[in-house]
């Protein structure tokens, strides 16, 4: 205990005796196959996910699980840079692996600025000659309520800072927050400050958020590509009370995509989510669609989530598929939303996923490449995170909308959602066990797929699933 605390108030990350036997700790296997990394935001720590952790394990098949909980970067350390985070955390990655040979799966979950970190290791440990990460198949990335786009404090911009916004400043003062806040950021956060703003500038590079969306060559940086090579995409989003991390910028949306909701809409966690299936690229899902079974796991249809009681009581997410109700026209929550993003999915009568028209058209986009635009032609930093949001949309992502709205403190918005402190953050809870049931509900869709491929094609295994690790 005195070494937790310890820690916590100086920032010496060493891991203690207890902490070096965490392999022992997240998985009942010796040899297992599938590591899955939390990584933490700003300021943040491994004790951080103590409770999610918790829930995953009891969800996830520890047999072949290994929940890592990252303690590369923990709370001033975060304010080194994305960049730097980003490769400490590609370091203890290799470390994993090294120890743990039996490891040929990955995924990452990364919580406010980890969501960020995790696209940065992916980038640097990409291998563009298998698309592999660390030697690794990539299978899931999930996001909570990270700003994939920076920070803007202007009101308009889907990178906005919902802070500054409630602040409703007179006309005058918002033109001084806008220019003042890059500033004020770097101050107080440091590098990392000055990139969530996009203003850093290091050795005539483009901001470091930009250059997330895109392949680097010159770097040896494949972060669109990296990201691409993902099963899955997920984004856990805050529709409101996160005071940092705005809804369309944790969403991947632009402003005018977002759904309404009724005035005085209560929420305690998940109030609406994509169809499961949502969460693969198109020319992924046939795959999924061959597996009958998995339908049992989505009802096929974008809907309102369940109420927190039936998510807490639930095992498994087919439990919540009987709850689940169809979003009609004039659904009592959902107002209206943009027929772009919520295009759903049917259940025909032979009991397979009727995704033909995700499918239509299918074209797998080329990754966007970093050019080194010439001395004195930035762009603004609108245009950046415009364009940084045109790369990310065309990858396939899973949207689950969040509100805290109805919870007793719902400017904890932030925190709520992975449960930072479980004696004020409680009200996460739900959210934390939906997060486990996805994501078992996700591989336990990928196991049987594999059994039908397997079957089907002379146990040839699917680009997620069981074999050697990729060399």
């Amino acid at each position: 205990m005195w070494s937790r605390l310890y820690s916590q108030f100086t920032g010496d990350n060493t891991p203690t005796l207890d902490l070096q036997q965490e392999q022992n700790v997240h998985t009942n296997s010796s040899s297992p196959n599938h590591l899955v990394i939390l990584v933490n935001g700003l300021f943040g720590s491994r004790y951080n996910w103590d409770y999610i952790s918790e829930v995953l394990h009891e969800h996830l098949d520890t047999t072949t699980t290994l929940i890592h909980v990252s303690k590369a970067n923990e709370f001033t350390a975060t304010y080194a840079g994305i960049d730097a985070c980003g490769s400490a955390l590609a370091a203890e990655i290799r470390n994993i692996i090294t120890a743990s040979p039996s490891l040929q799966r990955i995924s990452f979950i990364g919580h406010s600025m980890g969501g960020l970190i995790s696209r940065y290791a992916a980038g640097e440990l990409y291998n563009t000659e298998n698309s592999s990460i660390a030697s690794l198949k990539p299978c899931h990335f999930i996001s909570m309520a990270t700003p994939h786009l920076g920070c803007e404090p202007e009101e308009t911009s889907p990178a906005q800072i919902p802070l500054v916004s409630w602040l409703q400043l007179p006309f005058g003062l918002d033109n001084l927050v806008n220019t003042i806040s890059p500033t004020i950021s770097s101050t107080l956060y440091r590098r990392s400050g000055g990139q969530f703003f996009l203003s850093d500038s290091d050795n005539d590079q483009l901001p470091l958020l930009y250059r997330l969306s895109q392949d680097c060559p010159l770097e040896n940086r494949y972060f669109w590509s990296a990201l691409a090579s993902f099963e899955t995409r997920t984004a856990y989003a805050n529709s409101t009370g996160d005071y940092f991390v705005g809804w369309a910028n944790s969403s991947i949306r632009d402003i005018h995509e977002l759904p309404r909701f009724l005035p005085g809409t209560k929420g305690r966690g998940v109030v609406r989510e994509d169809p499961l299936e949502m969460a693969w690229s198109p020319e992924s899902r046939p795959s999924v669609e061959k597996c009958g079974d998995a339908v049992g796991l989505d009802p096929g249809y974008g809907h309102v989530a369940t109420s927190v009681n039936d998510i807490m009581d639930a095992s498994t997410a087919q439990d919540l598929v009987s709850k689940e109700e169809e979003i009609k026209n004039d659904a009592p929550t959902l107002h209206s939303i943009p027929n772009a993003l919520n295009r759903t999915s049917t259940i025909d009568s032979t009991s397979t996923i009727n995704i033909d028209r995700f499918n239509a058209g299918v074209k797998i986009p080329e990754p966007p490449v970093n050019v080194a635009e010439p001395r004195g032609t930035r762009k603004s930093r609108s245009e950046y995170i415009k364009a940084s949001l045109g790369s990310l949309r065309q990858l396939q992502w899973r949207r689950i909308d969040c509100c805290f709205a109805g919870a007793a403190m719902p400017l904890l918005a932030h925190q709520h959602m992975q449960v930072q402190r479980k004696w004020i953050n409680y009200e996460g809870m739900a959210t934390a066990k939906h997060l486990a049931l996805q994501l078992a509900a996700m591989e336990e869709i990928l196991k049987r797929t594999r059994s039908g491929d397997a079957a089907g094609a002379g146990a040839a295994p699917s680009r997620c699933g069981e074999g050697q690790r990729i060399k």
